[in-house]
């Protein structure tokens, strides 16, 4: 997986492309690898992920034995605040009042109130506002409830400080994805018609409506990406590979310090 990492973002740090080289691993995690997506989304950011057959490398955390300020207790805690979310319904017990997302990531899902994307649900935006004019403010932007500290199928009845969910670094839907834009760039050992399956696993896994093959182009694989993989640390380094972190092609809210979005040029 992390070979199909590197050739995947080649172009980027050599100057040349080597998708093909990527496909070639990707094809040994998603065929070899022994890996199935979960049939509940949610059972990769719980408590109990540590059973997930999805996950194919977890940052491993623990609550008791190795208690640390990072990993998903930052993503946990930073998510939540007491004035906005009952955080115990997340096993938690601090709230940071810190992370929020914008309109650029839960745009991406349409009208949130009405998408039957599974995935579109995990944005908290009771007493939350939907544009965020102020990124200082709590209120401004919705706080992603994607992590949690309690198990998947638990109602949990106290809270722990430190978060006991392992980090899913790499995992298999992110191979699919990952193979399909290898395919959409010409690999000649990947398939479209293996990336369109691919791809649909992942989405009507999430009860997210099946794409057909006119629709699987570069575009569609950066804002899928953007809606499965959010919070997981891939957003970054997509970006960069699909040419719209730097320059004004592609804004997001507060990109270059301003509210709508500004240019910010490419430093090398």
């Amino acid at each position: 997986m992390l070979l199909s990492k590197l050739y995947l973002n080649a172009k980027v740090y050599t100057g040349t492309a080597n998708y093909n080289d990527a496909a070639t691993y990707l094809n040994k995690v998603i065929t070899e690898g022994g890996y199935t997506l979960e049939n509940n989304f949610l059972q990769n950011f719980t408590g109990d992920n540590d059973i997930s057959s999805e996950i194919i490398y977890p940052l491993i955390a623990d609550p008791v034995v190795s208690q640390s300020f990072g990993n998903t207790t930052y993503i946990v805690n930073g998510n939540l605040s007491p004035d906005t979310i009952p955080i115990l319904q997340f096993g938690a017990a601090e709230g940071w009042q810190g992370h929020r997302a914008t309109s650029a990531w839960y745009g991406l899902f349409g009208d949130l109130e009405t998408s039957i994307d599974t995935r579109a649900s995990l944005f908290r935006t009771e007493g939350h506002n939907y544009v965020m004019t102020d990124y200082k403010e709590w209120t401004d932007g919705y706080p992603s409830i994607k992590f949690r500290n309690n198990d998947l199928n638990e109602t949990p009845t106290s809270g722990t400080s430190f978060s006991g969910t392992d980090f899913p670094l790499y995992r298999l839907a992110d191979a699919y994805l990952m193979y399909a834009e290898c395919a959409i760039n010409n690999a000649p050992n990947a398939n479209m018609n293996d990336a369109l399956t691919y791809v649909n696993l992942v989405r009507t896994r999430s009860n997210a409506d099946p794409i057909v093959l006119s629709e699987l182009d570069i575009d569609f694989i950066m804002d899928e990406r953007g809606r499965e993989l959010n919070a997981e640390g891939h957003r970054r380094t997509d970006l960069i590979r699909f040419g719209k972190f730097t320059g004004g092609s592609y804004l997001w809210p507060w990109k270059g310090g301003t509210v709508n979005g500004s240019s910010i040029p490419r430093h090398l």
